[in-house]
């Protein structure tokens, strides 16, 4: 969820997500831990092919034959162009589909330090490619954007995100954040959304449709349920953020998600499970959920049990709640990519991805 908008971490909003648990199953910890001291930044890594990710052995296994692997020539600081449509067939991950919430604008943390700095491609054009290369490491098979509006800063830097994943079986889809807006404004939304990006090679789909996640917000219900069913007219595969009372609404998306990283798991029942690392928002003194990776480690565990078809992980670089998992001078671990991204790697290449 988006630091950059309006919405704030008052303390009525934080109150209301620890509260997410009369709606879905959700489990955690708000005890604090304190922070280790940062360490000197390691040593950036090479871009790797499917093949360094193929086994499902060791982190350090992994690790060698990445640092083995060619490089992948960074992407342009230039606009990308896009669409590209796909030619011939166009392979999609098949569920259990993992995917992480994604902030490519950079955000910041005033308690943690990313090891490789800013994922903004305006400021470091090479960023995109190396989150698709942590995220893969992870076993993750695609991101899930955070979206702001057409124009906005959200949307002008997505190409570079698409554009990141050209030669990987790596997809992306969108969060849309904006919910809440009229029939003529989520129609308009739709409409640019699936022309410009909807067609991409690289862009989610689920039985030949784009996919589209729905934070729901606080003004969200079932008339809005059915304003964006109606919007949509079958063009997405929509994953809706649940509300108060949606087991009941008629309007139905395809899929539902709980968007609540103050519990270390959160699951929807027969749809979707996420997983966080932990919650330490930037203006807080404290941490709601410390980091604990033992407890990050049977988090993931279970959500890999739950068997849902959408296996989640909130966030890969939500640096303004603290809830990425992307490389941090505070995590560093034996291989590049740290020990939230090492369980990760385990977990789910065991499983299968």
């Amino acid at each position: 969820m988006s630091t950059r908008t309006s919405r704030r971490w008052s303390a009525a909003c934080l109150a209301a997500l620890i509260g997410l648990a009369g709606l879905v199953t959700g489990t955690g910890t708000a005890a604090a831990a304190p922070v280790p001291t940062p360490a000197a930044p390691v040593q950036d890594f090479e871009i790797a092919p499917d093949s360094a990710f193929a086994a499902a052995g060791s982190p350090a296994s992994a690790l060698a034959s990445a640092q083995d692997a060619l490089a992948t020539p960074a992407v342009s600081a230039a606009a990308p162009t896009v669409p590209i449509r796909p030619t011939g067939s166009d392979p999609q991950p098949r569920f259990p589909i993992r995917a992480a919430f994604y902030y490519g604008w950079g955000s910041t943390s005033s308690h943690f330090t990313a090891t490789y700095g800013t994922d903004d491609p305006y400021a470091a054009p090479g960023a995109p490619r190396r989150n698709v290369t942590q995220m893969r490491y992870a076993g993750l098979n695609a991101g899930i954007a955070s979206w702001m509006g057409q124009g906005s800063f959200a949307d002008v830097r997505f190409p570079y995100q698409l554009r990141a994943a050209d030669g990987t079986p790596f997809r992306w889809s969108l969060y849309y954040e904006p919910a809440g807006r009229s029939y003529a404004q989520i129609n308009s939304d739709l409409t640019y959304i699936r022309g410009k990006y909807g067609i991409d090679k690289n862009f989610l789909r689920v039985g030949g449709k784009p996919v589209l996640f729905v934070w729901a917000g606080g003004s969200f219900s079932c008339s809005q349920a059915q304003t964006w069913v109606q919007a949509n007219q079958s063009r997405f595969y929509l994953v809706f953020k649940v509300f108060p009372g949606y087991t009941g609404c008629p309007y139905k998306p395809r899929a539902w998600h709980e968007y609540g990283p103050v519990h270390r798991i959160v699951t929807v029942p027969g749809n979707s499970a996420a997983v966080s690392p932990g919650f330490w928002h930037t203006n807080s003194s404290s941490p709601i959920l410390a980091r604990d990776p033992r407890s990050w480690d049977l988090a993931i565990k279970q959500m890999v049990g739950s068997r849902v078809p959408w296996q989640l992980v909130t966030s890969y670089n939500e640096w303004g709640e603290g809830t990425a998992v992307e490389t941090a001078n505070q995590w560093r671990s034996g291989t590049p990519y740290g020990r939230y991204l090492d369980l990760l790697h385990v977990n789910l290449w065991r499983s299968g991805v």
